[in-house]
């Protein structure tokens, strides 16, 4: 499947030049913004000027590239040589409303959206015009995210987990609240890096340091509920009449990663994702607890695949994700109040895809 590519008209391309000599986006555009590499877009200055107070200002009188004369016949020239070309190829298509014509960019597939819309994000909230472009962005964002939920369970690639980091961070900016949680859930449950690195790697630091903490200390406690929720569920009380002492023991751990095919239980979880742990789990038909209890008696007691699946709910249930809200006032640590507006308009993520 190919992904619309930010293209637009182009006119006198040379037959050997890998990019095109000039990309209108306006035919009666009086601006043409020059990019990397000599990239030019021919854009219309009141469109620029509608959607970005950035732009209103730089092409007013106050700044020189707005006193001199401009015109379709003779548009004037804006550098840009420190903005990402495709980002600024997406922002001025949705603000020009093309929506055809060639590409100006090779090898464009659905493997380029997140580092398109992490570009847009950044040059969007850098020419202030997030309001212009958010309502596109989401609709490809909600695409990509439907689709997700049609993968199939098995092991998530790092370059799969790399495009959740940039969504996330394309959300961030570009302050799609739904979208940011529902990627910062997918890297709790699909990540098994440290979220530092990731961020550093895919969003250059784009984001703050609140959300790598947010992250890390959901996933870390979504980990530890999953294994406190099996252990509260494993040791019960001696059912022996007249008996309540606790299980002080059982074979539960050596036998659910037998089941699991995991090495050892609790997970390594530098090499297995929450997901696919509740994958297995949720597969299980029963769980042998073998209990020895204190005051000598033991059982072969079972917990069933029904038992087990609630035991995964209850734990999916905790990798909620960030609030987008708490994440831009840098208040993650405290109670979220925004829980209700997240739940009005949920994003559908199951743990158990199709």
């Amino acid at each position: 499947m190919t992904a619309p590519s930010p293209g637009a008209q182009t006119t006198a391309p040379s037959a050997e030049a890998q990019e095109p000599a000039e990309i209108v986006y306006a035919e009666d555009g009086d601006v043409i913004l020059v990019l990397q590499n000599g990239v030019r877009f021919r854009v219309s200055a009141v469109v620029l000027s509608l959607v970005s107070p950035v732009f209103k200002t730089m092409l007013g009188p106050k700044f020189l590239e707005g006193q001199a004369p401009r015109t379709a016949e003779d548009p004037k020239e804006i550098q840009l040589p420190d903005d990402n070309t495709a980002g600024i190829a997406l922002m001025v298509r949705l603000t020009h409303g093309v929506s055809n014509g060639p590409k100006p960019f090779s090898n464009s597939t659905l493997l380029s959206l997140p580092t398109w819309l992490l570009e847009l994000g950044v040059v969007a909230d850098k020419y202030d015009c997030i309001r212009a472009v958010t309502l596109a962005a989401e609709a490809l964002m909600r695409r990509h995210a439907a689709y997700m939920n049609f993968e199939s369970t098995a092991a998530v690639s790092k370059p799969t987990v790399k495009g959740y980091a940039k969504f996330a961070a394309a959300a961030f900016l570009l302050q799609i609240d739904n979208l940011f949680t529902f990627f910062t859930r997918r890297l709790v449950l699909d990540a098994v890096d440290s979220f530092g690195e990731i961020f550093e790697m895919q969003a250059h630091g784009l984001l703050p340091p609140n959300v790598i903490l947010g992250l890390e200390e959901q996933r870390t406690a979504v980990r530890e509920y999953l294994l406190d929720t099996v252990a509260d569920s494993a040791h019960g009380q001696c059912k022996s009449k007249f008996c309540s002492f606790k299980a002080k023991g059982g074979i539960y751990p050596t036998e659910l990663a037998r089941l699991l095919s995991l090495p050892r239980w609790p997970p390594p979880w530098s090499a297995h994702r929450i997901r696919s742990v509740l994958q297995k789990l949720y597969k299980c038909d029963s769980l042998a607890l073998g209990n020895e209890y204190s005051c000598g008696h033991s059982d072969s007691t079972t917990l069933g695949s029904l038992e087990l699946q609630q035991i995964c709910h209850k734990v999916s249930e905790q990798a909620r994700g960030l609030c987008l809200t708490c994440a831009r006032q840098d208040n993650l640590q405290s109670k979220c109040e925004h829980i209700n507006e997240l739940k009005a308009f949920p994003m559908n993520d199951p743990f158990m895809q199709a």
